[in-house]
């Protein structure tokens, strides 16, 4: 799912890279509650899930819903839960922050909480602006939803295998 600004002026997205620039607004409950419609339209016990968060910057839900940012994020983690909860190992969440060390990405900390705490393999990864670090975060989780794609299909348990090398923040 590719997400976009919630707004009409928004509709012509060749503009759109530039006035989200300048807006700045990343409203990720309403990216969830797409992708929970997503998982609403079915599932089968042998199909591995991946579900990939990708973000250059923070949260503005905290803005629309009118209450505080840890308040978002302990909705968005809730979520993330509930559908680890519901699908168990065969769900893999990623999230990843493009940017540096200076920059806050707790909201993509809480959603990959949620999903190990219900049971899922989730993982947050800071990606520096580059092709390799980017490339890095997608082939972990394409490893990852392979091995539980696999270990599915076969019947037994998947584990989950963290890659070497990436800036992983658990």
């Amino acid at each position: 799912i590719l997400t976009h600004r919630n707004t009409e002026r928004f509709i012509d997205r060749q503009i759109a890279p530039s006035m989200d620039e300048i807006c700045g607004h990343s409203n990720f409950l309403p990216a969830l509650a797409k992708v929970g419609e997503l998982l609403k339209l079915g599932y089968h016990e042998e199909c591995a899930l991946s579900i990939f968060f990708f973000s250059d910057g923070r949260s503005s839900d905290h803005k629309t819903q009118g209450i505080s940012c840890d308040e978002t994020y302990k909705q968005m983690k809730e979520i993330v839960k509930t559908w680890a909860t519901t699908y168990g190992e065969s769900l893999t969440f990623t999230a990843v922050g493009l940017g540096d060390r200076l920059d806050n990405f707790e909201a993509l900390k809480a959603m990959t909480m949620g999903a190990n705490l219900g049971g899922a393999k989730g993982s947050f990864e800071r990606c520096e602006k580059t092709a390799h670090s980017l490339t890095s975060a997608i082939s972990s989780m394409v490893s990852s939803t392979t091995e539980s794609r696999v270990t599915l299909q076969a019947g037994g348990r998947s584990s989950y295998t963290e890659r070497s090398g990436l800036s992983s923040e658990k």
